[in-house]
């Protein structure tokens, strides 16, 4: 437990200094292929209008594809697709999936079945709740300029981060975890994982996109790239801007999903990833399991502490007491970078240190998740925790 707690606060300072002081975006180039933009939702008639506009004026040279994918909504969301193929043809097409939800793995996968995208073309998968910067698909196709890269993540400002502090908190996680983390990685010449919205090559999701339902597709996604040879890489400059919880409510149900995902795909990505990654890649990857499961670790720490009190020795106290502390200096430290690099003004600042303490309820539903995740529980996925 102290050897997992150690690695993590390691890790995370080697990304903190490769981050600040490695990573670059890549150089632009002239190429424009045919991009397909592919969206596949559930109910989500709410957002449809925002999310068909904002594609719809999406600049680019190139050809481009928008590809919506309805799996079974109830709320008129196949007709608003319909509409706007009807309206705009040329770059929007609908797809509609019969009852009963197939769920986003499966979707995307019937929904893309027989398109004519050739090897040339691009593939980018986003979500409903998700808008892309006015520049996004112009910085992306230099990524894929190196054959090599057969997928890239990309990053997902917060929208409206300051509206409350539970909105402020997602914020925060969202900085941690692209800002620092994907953007460390990239430098270090690691994989970093595929989640949100995210590209790839035609040739890489058809061969290795998941076939069934999957609590986190993403994340086996990334698992079957690595293990295959596959580069992901990390655009930090193609932005797709997300919506999150402003509600504790909202964030309990996100979450919860969130964790079990993880903690169902854990085993099974580091043994797929084992095939093909490099040993350093392998040790990223398992740190980055361990990271996830860091924060019940710390859980168990405190028991153990005030298990040892009750026995009537110091040491369990002192050595928790200074594991602790290594770990929320090292913590502070990314937060700190987090927040610089992803341009926070002062009131978000403020704000996001102030909704720290949501740290205890993320140590609870992490617990919560992965109990699920660990027991096959299936977690509904819904739009309702959305702000």
């Amino acid at each position: 437990m102290a050897a997992v707690l150690a690695v993590s606060a390691s890790r995370r300072l080697l990304l903190c200094y490769a981050a600040a002081m490695l990573y670059r975006p890549w150089k632009a180039i002239s190429a424009r292929p045919r991009i397909w933009i592919a969206c596949a939702c559930r109910n989500e008639a709410r957002r449809l209008p925002r999310l068909i506009a904002s594609l719809a004026a999406l600049p680019y040279e190139g050809d481009r594809v928008v590809i919506l994918i309805d799996d079974g909504s109830a709320d008129g969301s196949a007709e608003l697709m319909r509409d706007a193929e009807a309206m705009q043809p040329d770059l929007f097409r609908a797809v509609a999936l019969p009852s009963p939800q197939r769920g986003k793995a499966i979707a995307l996968r019937e929904g893309l079945t027989g398109l004519p995208m050739s090897d040339d073309d691009l593939l980018l998968v986003i979500d409903a709740d998700h808008r892309l910067a006015p520049d996004a698909l112009e910085n992306l196709v230099k990524y894929f300029a190196d054959p090599r890269v057969a997928a890239v993540a990309i990053e997902h400002p917060v929208d409206r981060a300051s509206r409350s502090l539970v909105s402020a908190y997602c914020y925060l996680e969202a900085a941690v975890g692209e800002a620092v983390t994907s953007r460390g990685q990239h430098a270090l010449g690691l994989p970093t994982k595929l989640a949100g919205s995210w590209a790839c090559r035609p040739a890489t999701f058809r061969k290795l996109y998941p076939e069934r339902w999957q609590f986190a597709d993403d994340t086996m996604f990334s698992a079957a790239i690595s293990a295959e040879g596959g580069r992901i890489a990390y655009a930090a400059d193609v932005r797709a801007l997300q919506d999150v919880p402003d509600t504790l409510a909202g964030y309990l149900a996100q979450h919860v999903r969130w964790s079990a995902g993880y903690a169902e795909s854990a085993t099974k990505a580091l043994l797929l990833r084992g095939r093909g990654e490099s040993l350093v890649a392998w040790f990223d990857s398992l740190a980055t399991h361990a990271g996830y499961f860091e924060r019940p670790l710390l859980v168990v720490l405190a028991l153990l502490a005030l298990l040892g009190w009750v026995a009537g020795t110091l040491v369990p106290i002192i050595v928790a007491a200074l594991l602790v502390g290594l770990y929320v200096l090292v913590v502070g430290l990314q937060i700190g970078l987090a927040l610089r690099l992803s341009g926070a003004d002062r009131r978000l600042v403020l704000m996001s240190l102030a909704s720290l303490p949501f740290l205890a309820v993320d140590v609870t539903i992490s617990v919560r998740g992965i109990v699920a995740g660990l027991v096959g529980q299936r977690i509904v996925w819904t739009t309702e925790h959305r702000g």
